[in-house]
């Protein structure tokens, strides 16, 4: 419950519910916490004050929330967004690198990251020297992206420069070392300077950077085309150690390491839209893999030569023609036959022939024909034909002309045992719209819950006031689908008096209940925000 009531708060966006959210971060549920630290960002400007005097509790847990509310972070990873650049900001975060407890110095770095002010330039440098949040530090400089921490940056990918202190990530199983150069070669690419990009390509042979300097290369951008295009060709500068390493493979072909660096060169390329010639693409050192197979891949390829299948191919399709005339097929066909060959528009008689003329043929569609019978009348007399296939179409057909008269038949259609004449059904009845909301809110109360399900979803998009009554009533039903969208629907209505109804959903045991009920009251407004309040905190 307290997730979803913060979730509204925060679309709500009142600064009345600072405090509430505040004390969240000390919920022992971490999904709350990070919640309550999202719904603070979105608020915005009012949270920043708060925020900051977060960062002086006692409790680590709220200082580390803090931090990462103030960095735009809803997660434990360097992602979010800028929301605020307060100098102020910057000044607390900073002094928060010197935090005792490491989760709050990383978390903290990051959010300098995030925030991108040139003047944690120094700060962050020397939080390099903090194993515990060097890697940070390394990505939160290439986010701000300042010529000064260049070379510091560098120096980290080369294993070399600033001595580090403390401890790395405590439990890792891989090498701190590797995520710090990681770390560096994406930094490296976020300052787009052409002095990095010799070490960027000759990372490309690295068995585990080269990806990370691809991308590095690919966010450098033109200027890094000269360099690889001289790199692909000189042979000397892409020879590789290891030449019998198989470093990359595929389905059916196994790259010798130097084919893979040819070939990881060429798509760093191709990120940066430079083509190559045709005979300069191909990459080719299966000869020994295509050796374990009858007959080996190449111009003439598994399967024969190109032409020789092609041909085959072409034969079999067109001996697969499908029926030109549109003909009612008869009910005992298969279903997929029918569904290949049946009815496309509806219901309409046979053609006799083939030389029924073409004009009398749309006329019938069109219902233009004087002895034509009401359209209408028809498709929702094909309602109650045995075979699916008609019935599907003409519930489409109903929901193409959105006649009113069609919404009772319509409706009675939602007992149907095919799935797919349900579902055109459906989506006829939201063509009609309007028409069809009393009627729909009638099904709410059907005994058969299916009928529930199919009314509701249909009223979560076009309910009004009229159906108010059945659907609070329905926030009540044992079906999850008809309380999620029956909630849907009240938030589309946004009724200030429907407020109390749905606030007990936000701890429905089914998360789409929980999340469409926070999204509805979130809709209806400042109605809601004393029961969000409460809900929060109910003694």
């Amino acid at each position: 419950m307290k997730s979803a009531a913060a979730e509204a708060l925060g679309k709500i966006g009142d600064p009345r519910a600072i405090p509430a959210l505040v004390k969240l971060f000390r919920d022992p549920s971490k999904t709350v916490r990070e919640t309550a630290g999202t719904a603070l960002i979105s608020i915005g400007q009012p949270s920043v004050d708060p925020l900051i005097a977060c960062l002086k509790d006692k409790d680590f847990v709220v200082r580390c929330h803090a931090a990462r509310a103030l960095g735009g972070m809803t997660t434990d990873y360097q992602i979010g967004r800028t929301w605020v650049r307060d100098a102020k900001v910057v000044d607390v975060l900073i002094a928060a690198l010197k935090d005792p407890d490491r989760a709050v110095r990383e978390d903290a770095t990051i959010a300098l990251g995030q925030i991108g002010d040139p003047r944690a330039i120094d700060a962050l440098i020397e939080a390099m020297k903090d194993g515990a949040v060097k890697r940070h530090a390394i990505a939160s400089l290439g986010m701000i992206g300042d010529p000064r921490a260049l070379l510091p940056v560098l120096d980290a990918l080369k294993g070399k420069g600033i001595r580090q202190d403390g401890t790395p990530t405590p439990g890792c199983i891989v090498s701190e070392d590797a995520f710090i150069k990681e770390a560096a070669a994406t930094a490296l690419g976020q300052f787009r300077d052409p002095r990095v990009i010799p070490d960027l390509i000759m990372l490309l042979k690295d068995g585990i950077l080269r990806e990370k300097a691809s991308d590095a290369l690919a966010t450098i951008g033109d200027t890094a085309i000269e360099p690889l295009i001289a790199f692909l060709y000189d042979p000397k500068a892409s020879e590789v150690v290891a030449e019998g390493e198989r470093v990359l493979s595929y389905a059916s072909v196994r790259l010798t390491a130097k084919d893979a660096l040819r070939q990881l060169t060429l798509e760093t390329l191709e990120k940066l839209g430079w083509m190559p010639a045709p005979e300069d693409v191909a990459v080719n050192s299966s000869v020994v893999d295509n050796a374990r197979v009858d007959m080996p891949l190449g111009d003439t390829g598994r399967f024969g030569p190109r032409e020789i299948w092609l041909k085959e191919a072409s034969r079999l399709l067109r001996s697969y023609s499908t029926p030109r005339r549109m003909l009612r097929r008869p009910s005992q066909q298969g279903r997929s036959e029918r569904r290949a060959r049946g009815v496309r528009f509806g219901y309409v008689e046979p053609l006799s022939d083939a030389r029924t003329p073409l004009a009398d043929f749309f006329s019938i569609l069109l219902g233009s024909r004087s002895g034509m019978a009401d359209m209408v009348a028809e498709q929702i007399a094909a309602l109650k034909d045995e075979d699916w296939a008609i019935r599907e179409e003409a519930a489409t057909m109903l929901g193409t002309l959105r006649d009113p008269r069609a919404v009772a038949p319509l409706v009675s259609v939602l007992r149907d045992g095919d799935r797919a004449v349900r579902d055109a059904a459906i989506a006829a009845l939201l063509a009609i719209g309007e028409p069809a909301v009393t009627t729909l809110g009638v099904c709410l109360s059907d005994p058969v819950l299916t009928v529930q399900e199919l009314a509701s979803s249909v009223l979560a998009t076009i309910a009004d006031a009229r159906v108010l009554a059945p659907l609070m009533a329905a926030l009540a039903s044992p079906d999850w689908i008809v309380r999620m969208h029956a909630a849907k629907a009240l938030g589309r209505i946004q009724d200030a008096g429907a407020v109390a109804p749905p606030v007990p959903l936000l701890q429905d045991s089914v998360k789409a209940v929980r999340e469409e009920t926070s999204t509805a009251l979130a809709a209806i407004g400042e109605a809601a925000l004393s029961s969000l309040l409460t809900a929060l905190d109910p003694y």
